[in-house]
């Protein structure tokens, strides 16, 4: 899979979001994609799935659907990773992409508004999740409220500070989740290092292509590849340990 970041451009400063992360940092500067660029990556990689983000690609979305007409044009399939806002954006793309990962976040009327779009378009489509001290507590019925709505998967995604008895008391929540959702829900890489000892492992190879042109493995950081030691994953194990 290659992961194009169509922007760095966001309203929104989501905790989870690795480029806003960077953003913070001074790693990544504002900035969007190169469609000419996307396409040779496009011809070298020879990607079977594609999947735009950012930032947020809704906010420059006649990039958004060059670069989808490019995929498209590559016999690519194409996901589409949102916050779905604005949702006239939103509207505009259901038709023309293979699946759509709606990012949930703090805009409850907004997040409605979305799935609402989504669940009448008939695209395939899937929830990200960002976990929270209160959410633990009633994460099952959380999801059973979500599932009505049929998404293909949703994707919970560990914050970067978190109350360590709330992740303990997640991981014990694990094999529950698995068991009554066990085609829906999945967990992200983070999550996935813990399980591997701290050493990242994601569940399949990834690469993700920056607006400034440059290829990174898909990872929080940007210098972060497959058998190196993940700092995220690396807090909570200590932490953990010292519990």
């Amino acid at each position: 899979m290659l992961r194009a970041l169509v922007t760095t451009r966001c309203s929104n400063n989501c905790k989870y979001c690795y480029v806003a992360y960077n953003k913070r940092k001074g790693i990544f500067k504002e900035a969007t994609i190169n469609p000419t660029f996307f396409t040779r990556v496009l011809e070298k990689l020879k990607p079977e799935w594609v999947c735009l983000g950012g930032g947020e690609p809704l906010q420059e979305l006649e990039v958004t659907l060059k670069l989808i007409h490019e995929a498209r044009k590559h016999n690519c399939r194409v996901e589409v990773t949102t916050s779905g806002i604005p949702v006239e954006n939103l509207e505009k793309i259901t038709s023309l992409v293979d699946h759509i990962q709606l990012s949930i976040g703090d805009n409850r009327v907004s997040s409605l508004e979305a799935i609402n779009a989504l669940h009448d378009s008939g695209c395939s489509f899937g929830f990200n999740i960002l976990l929270s001290d209160n959410l633990i507590a009633r994460l099952p019925e959380y999801l059973d409220c979500l599932v009505k709505f049929k998404p293909r998967q949703i994707l919970l995604l560990l914050p970067r500070i978190f109350h360590l008895g709330k992740v303990l008391e997640y991981f014990k929540l694990m094999p529950l989740l698995i068991a009554r959702y066990p085609s829906i829900v999945c967990f992200d890489c983070v999550t996935y290092t813990i399980l591997n000892g701290g050493v990242c492992k994601p569940p399949r190879e990834e690469y993700a292509l920056l607006p400034d042109g440059s290829l990174i493995y898909c990872c929080t950081y940007p210098h972060v590849k497959p058998g190196d030691k993940c700092p995220d994953a690396e807090w909570y194990i200590k932490a953990m340990q010292n519990h």
